[in-house]
């Protein structure tokens, strides 16, 4: 491997990646595919099987290679790894499933009231969990003020944010919650369910002022949602479904990026 110091071309990014490939395979330009998984392993990064082959596999298609014999070399295991170390990115320890309720680098956050609703066990995770995506469920069965910085961590990882304003519950602090990460830029996807006069909460019934101050809170977030240009979904179903959009979307962007970084090394 080319002394990369010397050439005063190396940061602390690539110096780390430079003595990981070091250690493990002493001074070598390309690094063979059957040690690439290994040395993200050493990096702390934990990609798949199919993801080293797709890594493999766009490498080779990029840098118009011909043969069998599948490499990396070290710009291109650079821009693999630094991929995997952005923040919205799966970096996750082996023991972990990739469905699990994490508070750090989850791509959704299930933001609304808590008890009674069920609509994240009943259908958020559930097709969450189909689709792959990492999520936060702040709804625990025993509370305690430790899940404040976990809730917080989680909240500014999430690549999305979805509320749901429901009308089980007067949705006071969520309503505040969501014109706040709105107003801070945050992709925020929004369910709101509207209040009915005469209604109960938590089986006390609403106060025709009570009800008042709860719509006119309500329309007021949702004429500010609507000048930002953010869509109040009516059900959780179309609200997932614009979830798994946003996410797919950003997965095909970052691809994209990779690969172009690929094509101008291959050059």
């Amino acid at each position: 491997m080319t002394d990369l110091s010397r050439n005063g071309i190396i940061g602390p990014f690539t110096r780390e990646v430079y003595n990981t490939i070091g250690d493990r395979l002493g001074h070598t330009s390309h690094i063979p595919g059957d040690s690439v998984q290994t040395l993200f392993n050493d990096m702390h990064l934990y990609p798949s099987k199919s993801q080293v082959s797709e890594m493999l596999q766009c490498a080779r298609q990029c840098g118009r290679r011909n043969g069998t014999t599948s490499f990396l070399t070290f710009g291109e295991f650079c821009v693999f790894a630094r991929e995997m170390q952005r923040p919205k990115s799966h970096r996750r320890s082996p023991q972990k499933s990739p469905n699990a309720n994490c508070a750090r680098n989850c791509e959704v956050f299930l933001g609304g009231s808590c008890n009674p609703t069920t609509w994240r066990i009943e259908t958020a995770i559930p097709e969450l969990q189909k689709h792959g995506i990492t999520y936060y469920n702040p709804q625990k069965s025993i509370w305690g003020p430790e899940l404040v910085a976990e809730e917080h961590d989680a909240k500014q990882s999430a690549s999305v944010l979805l509320f749901v304003l429901d009308s089980q519950t007067r949705s006071v602090a969520g309503m505040i919650e969501v014109a706040y990460l709105v107003a801070s830029d945050r992709c925020v996807v929004v369910v709101a369910h509207p209040y009915q006069l005469g209604q109960s909460i938590m089986g006390e019934e609403l106060s025709y002022r009570e009800y008042d101050d709860l719509v006119s809170g309500q329309m007021t977030l949702l004429s500010l949602l609507r000048n930002q240009g953010v869509k109040v979904h009516s059900n959780l179903t179309s609200a997932l479904q614009k979830t798994t959009s946003i996410l797919k979307y950003s997965y095909n962007l970052a691809e994209e990026q990779v690969t172009s970084k690929l094509r101008i090394l291959g050059n």
